[in-house]
């Protein structure tokens, strides 16, 4: 009879830890930051890092520049990329708001009084991307989606560097412009800058005393840099001839024997810091090698 006790008690609690092991897994599935996160973009690159680490589905909100992937857009807008609504972001009952640069302090500290998080993914440096990747897919619960992203990016880096070291070509020296009229370049402390290095390309523009990542350069100064290739930026295929001609315009107003190749890439896969720079890169490689 004791025998019989001992053996239901024993059964007892081998059914009751096994509730307990349920429990605690469901428990865990649901706690806030997994199932329950609920994610806003307020910028397009920020988009595109959701949808690449595997969060599309906890997208709820995005702005009106987030445009890839297309099918994106019909997501509910909380405004633009530089005026983002907080009553529209608290709204959608977001937990997390992710950006691309440092948002507004006022509406940093409303979104953090009232309980949401604010990821900043804004790498200075080509070699910041492993690192800045890694952790935003800590922060936002999925950090083997996001250490495979960080992966791809080093390994492209040193493949690129190492091609470029093989070619034994002279870097090719180049100017990127950002704005026409006004110039804008983009200058040496920025992370396209490495991206066009990594690629075979020099940044011609050597000012030292211009650290901002965008510096505006007088016709003057550009009369005086010695560039083999311009290169130009825009969004559509309209926008990237016209900013081809303007380039040449500009370029034709300098008395010189030799005029520089102009080249005018997509400006929503390079200038954004998001996971289509894999694909600047390797298109970047093709021309530089």
């Amino acid at each position: 009879m004791r025998a019989e006790c001992f053996s239901l008690s024993v059964l007892r609690l081998v059914v009751l830890a096994l509730c307990l092991c349920f429990w605690g897994a469901v428990s865990f599935a649901t706690q806030p930051g997994q199932q329950e996160r609920r994610l806003v973009s307020l910028a397009p690159s920020a988009t595109e890092w959701i949808v690449a680490l595997g969060l599309e589905g906890r997208l709820q909100g995005i702005t009106e520049q987030c445009d890839f992937p297309p099918h994106i857009r019909n997501r509910q807008k909380v405004g633009s990329y530089m005026r983002a609504s907080f009553e529209r972001i608290l709204a959608l009952r977001a937990t997390d708001v992710v950006t691309a640069d440092a948002l507004p302090e006022i509406l940093r500290r409303r979104l953090e009084a009232a309980g949401v998080r604010v990821h900043v993914f804004a790498p200075q440096r080509f070699d910041d991307f492993p690192m800045r990747i890694r952790e935003l897919g800590v922060a936002l619960g999925v950090p083997q989606a996001a250490e495979s992203w960080s992966e791809k990016f080093r390994a492209a880096a040193q493949l690129s560097s190492q091609e470029v070291l093989k070619s034994k070509i002279k870097p090719r020296r180049s100017l990127m412009f950002v704005s026409v009229d006004p110039v804008y370049l983009v200058g040496h402390s920025q992370w396209l800058s490495d991206l066009f290095k990594l690629s075979g390309f020099e940044n011609a523009f050597t000012d030292a005393r211009a650290r901002d990542a965008f510096p505006r350069v007088s016709l003057e100064v550009l009369a005086q840099i010695d560039a083999q290739i311009w290169f130009g930026f825009g969004e559509s295929e309209p926008m990237k001839a016209s900013q081809r001609n303007r380039l040449l315009l500009l370029s034709q107003r300098f008395s010189r024997r030799w005029q520089p190749d102009i080249r005018v890439v997509s400006a929503d896969v390079f200038q954004r810091p998001g996971p289509r720079l894999l694909e600047a890169l390797a298109q970047l490689r093709s021309l530089g090698l």
